[in-house]
């Protein structure tokens, strides 16, 4: 289909029904789009952006059953000024619970920024018997529902990350499979600056990196009850 151009969709509320699937708020495909001050609650992701270009989303609120923002296969894009609350995930960036964001490979997913970031992750009444895992299905990292612990912020095959004053809280009495407060593997160019968090358990790391180039941790605070601050397997300066 052709992609739409110079879209605006601002100030709507879109009310879906928690418990339909393939209940998405917005999907959008467009070039040189908008959407802010909207309300939106879905069954299924909140805004899915696919094939955009130009993008902005801001002042929008987001309660959705699957990811409130999923995103792929866009450049040059911003999400700002969001609320996302009571959804299984936070934002899925794709190469197509919490925030995932990864690839198959190197080279779908470049030059991506975090910034100012607030999330606080809690569990749920069945949280003990249906979770710990990631959820897969149309994000182009892997398919179906599979075993998965869950970090706070979770990266993959990415090249040229940034996160910049991310700040991460966790509920008590999580069940264990929640993790390590940033978890990197096949990841080029990182910077983490300004993060303030911990490891969800007493075992674990709050900064996890594995098979990580170029990399620079700095400002970041320790919060209390962290135990390994960093932990490092194969990262180097190359």
């Amino acid at each position: 289909a052709k992609t739409c151009e110079n879209v605006s969709i601002i100030g709507i509320t879109v009310v879906g029904n928690l418990r339909i699937p393939n209940n998405d708020g917005i999907n959008i495909n467009a070039r040189n789009a908008r959407i802010a001050d909207c309300y939106i609650r879905a069954g299924d992701d909140g805004i899915a952006a696919g094939g955009c270009e130009n993008l902005t989303v801001t002042n929008c609120t987001i309660v959705s059953r699957s990811a409130a923002i999923r995103f792929g296969n866009s450049r040059y894009c911003t999400f700002s000024n969001l609320v996302i609350r009571d959804s299984n995930r936070g934002i899925l960036v794709g190469s197509a619970n919490s925030v995932i964001i990864g690839s198959r490979e190197f080279g779908a997913i470049q030059d991506l920024t975090f910034e100012n970031v607030k999330l606080r992750l809690k569990g749920g009444r069945y949280s003990a018997a249906v979770g710990g895992n990631f959820d897969l299905r149309s994000s182009g990292i892997g398919s179906g529902i599979v075993k998965h612990d869950i970090p706070g912020l979770f990266c993959q095959y990415v090249e040229g990350l940034q996160i910049h004053g991310f700040e991460l809280e966790w509920d008590a009495d999580l069940p264990a499979y929640f993790t390590e407060g940033i978890h990197c593997e096949h990841v080029q160019n990182l910077v983490i600056d300004g993060f303030k968090g911990r490891q969800a358990q007493t075992q674990g790391a709050a900064i996890a990196l594995q098979h990580v180039s170029n990399v620079s941790v700095e400002n970041c605070v320790a919060a209390k009850g962290t135990t390994t601050f960093l932990s490092l397997d194969d990262v180097n300066d190359q």
